[in-house]
């Protein structure tokens, strides 16, 4: 009996919103480079923008291992895109492996699986450096919040720019920080303002509709492009285009044109 051609998926993640796929992307496309895999093999490409703590189930990964049938291949450009907890990337590799589901590591070319000796003692060893990571991370900000609380105990803290200093983690009642929301619109809108200016989906877009392109004819154009280069052609949540944003990106065009 033939055996079906196996299908390769890729999967890109970042952890906010003000990161992008294109250094995982370069880590994916060397390693097709070295071992001649061609771009045109790949199924689909599956990227989102969330972080590693949360567990797989409630992120697109957990759709993509659905999708997976045996003998299929993900690739990602290292371990910690899968994510950062121990338990759940056990549970992400032990599911892939019972399905006969290969995933690679680009950075390094190598199989992530727990049934050889090896895999585990590679599995176990990047996984507690992901969770070292992590828990690093937290214990550096609460290190300033400690800080911040002892200077504050101490009567060390004054009026700021931002207004009333809060003598506890949160908002106190009757703090003033008009300012620091003042400050936050106005760094959104200078993001949003570069991001639109440098995103290559965003400028195709505007190219398409003042050349008079329809509706069913961008979304379906910005599909195809999503899929290939979800760097490149994504929303500002690297999500794929929909008519509703369409529709609001239309309006901004006439407004900056």
């Amino acid at each position: 009996m033939e055996q079906n051609t196996p299908s390769r998926y890729i999967y890109i993640r970042c952890s906010t919103d003000h990161q992008d796929y294109m250094q995982q992307m370069h880590t994916i496309q060397g390693y097709f480079t070295r071992m001649g895999i061609g771009q045109d093999t790949i199924t689909a490409i599956y990227s989102e923008k969330v972080s590693g703590t949360v567990k797989h189930t409630e992120r697109k990964l957990a759709t993509l291992l659905e999708q997976c049938e045996s003998g299929d291949y993900i690739y990602m450009s290292e371990l910690s895109r899968l994510g950062r907890s121990m338990s759940d990337l056990f549970a992400i590799v032990t599911e892939a492996s019972e399905r006969n589901i290969t995933i690679i590591q680009c950075k390094d070319g190598s199989a992530i699986e727990n049934k050889s000796i090896s895999g585990k003692a590679l599995l176990f060893a990047l996984g507690l450096a992901a969770e070292i990571e992590v828990a690093n991370t937290r214990q550096r900000t609460q290190a300033a919040i400690d800080a911040i609380q002892a200077k504050i105990a101490r009567g060390e803290t004054h009026i700021s720019k931002i207004g009333k200093v809060c003598t506890h983690l949160g908002r106190e009642k009757g703090c003033d920080t008009s300012a620091a929301r003042a400050a936050s619109i106005e760094t959104k809108k200078r993001r949003a303002v570069e991001w639109r200016e440098n995103n290559v989906g965003y400028n195709a877009v505007r190219r398409w509709v003042y050349a008079g392109q329809t509706d069913e004819w961008i979304l379906e154009e910005f599909h195809q492009q999503h899929k290939a280069q979800p760097e490149h052609y994504s929303t500002p949540l690297g999500c794929d285009l929909t008519l509703p944003t369409l529709i609001k990106w239309k309006r901004e065009f006439r407004l900056i044109k």
